[in-house]
């Protein structure tokens, strides 16, 4: 490590008193100085690593060295989850949040504030499940594949996608594995490679039948490929097994763009039709999955409230946890009947959202803005 000019790192022990590295001296990167000694140590596992810069140590009306200690009490106590007890974030998450809300809250600050958390964390043992080849195993596929990259510590574009990418892989087993023969199963596996990257497979040992295009059209598979870095498909006599290959990343936090909602608790495979009475016009807000368990549904749904298509209505997605092909589908046909009539059918779904990233995919024309925000 070199330290060049900013406060020395901060090492936060698994099991012992916080300590600061030792500073290597020479002036900030890029000013022209140098030569920039280096620094070394080591970072057991469970051991926090946090850079900062001075922006936090440097505070209205705090000494440098008090600061440096203040620092070090507070990033030891967020780091045991002994202050906002139960938040749902993890180690490094705590540390940079609740410490910058803690120092910054009583003195403010008088230069930007950028940390940097670490932490050396054994990876989660690889996952092994086995779903019966029904409809009913696509949300425990989806639940147990997002379980395990939530305790990866896997961003959450990395998650919407592969989670997006089991269920659409178990939902082809269940569809061309097993189609009118015998109960069959699917297998799903996770693993970390040693780069970084998760391997995730599905297979079943089933017989590959084909569906008539107009039903299926490989529009599952062909929004795997697009969501994920890499996807190879195998077919043999004894079965089918799907390879995805996807790197992980955590992407950094902004905090004074950061929003932060409550948690609704609810049943993960139940998609609600809500409608919005308040709205200026016909409106309705989807709220969970749309998978092929839950297509036929909205289908339903939507035709009733378009009357087949002569009735204008706008379709909120900010709900929907994961629109899978058969919602795409769905939402595709809806889209053609409506154009057949000459209605005003508008689907709406947030930049950032699940259903945004696979609308534009699939390339239908949604808005991103809400078009009742002004009433």
């Amino acid at each position: 490590y070199c330290t060049a000019g900013h406060p020395p790192p901060l090492l936060v022990g698994a099991g012992g008193p916080s300590r600061y590295l030792p500073a290597t001296g020479a002036g900030p990167l890029g000013g022209g100085g140098g030569p920039f000694p280096l620094g070394s140590d080591r970072l057991a596992v469970g051991d926090l690593l946090l850079l900062v810069s001075d922006g936090l140590i440097e505070r209205p009306g705090r000494e440098y060295a008090e600061s440096l200690v203040e620092l070090a009490n507070v990033a030891e106590d967020t780091a045991a989850d002994r202050v906002l007890r139960d938040s749902g974030l993890t180690p490094v998450q705590r540390v940079c949040v609740q410490t910058i809300e803690l120092l910054l809250r009583p003195t403010g600050h008088s230069d930007d504030v950028t940390m940097l958390a670490v932490q050396r964390v054994l990876p989660p043992a690889p996952l092994r499940r086995s779903f019966g080849a029904t409809l009913e195993s696509i949300a425990p596929a989806h639940a147990a594949i997002g379980d395990w990259l939530r305790e990866l510590g896997a961003g959450d574009k990395d998650v919407t996608a592969l989670r997006h990418a089991v269920s659409e892989l178990v939902t082809n087993s269940i569809q061309h594995a097993y189609r009118g023969g015998a109960p069959g199963r699917v297998r799903l596996s996770a693993d970390l490679d040693i780069d970084g990257q998760v391997r995730v497979e599905v297979a079943d040992d089933g017989r590959w039948h084909e569906h008539p295009p107009s039903i299926s059209g490989g529009l599952g598979l062909v929004l795997v490929e697009q969501m994920v870095h890499q996807f190879r498909l195998r077919r043999g006599h004894h079965g089918t097994t799907a390879e995805v290959r996807h790197r992980i990343t955590t992407p950094a936090r902004l905090l004074i763009a950061e929003r932060v909602g409550p948690s609704v608790a609810g049943d993960p495979e139940l998609l609600l039709v809500l409608d919005q009475p308040s709205a200026p016009g016909p409106r309705v807000r989807l709220d969970g999955p749309v998978t092929a368990a839950t297509a036929g549904v909205l289908a339903k749904e939507l035709q009733r409230l378009t009357r087949n298509g002569t009735r204008p209505l706008t379709v909120d997605l900010t709900g929907v946890t994961l629109l899978a092909s058969a919602g795409v589908v769905v939402l595709q046909h809806v889209l053609r009947r409506d154009a057949e009539h000459d209605g005003s059918l508008v689907l709406y779904a947030p930049a950032g959202s699940p259903a945004q990233h696979v609308l534009t995919l699939s390339a239908m024309p949604h808005r991103t803005d809400d078009p009742h925000a002004a009433a």
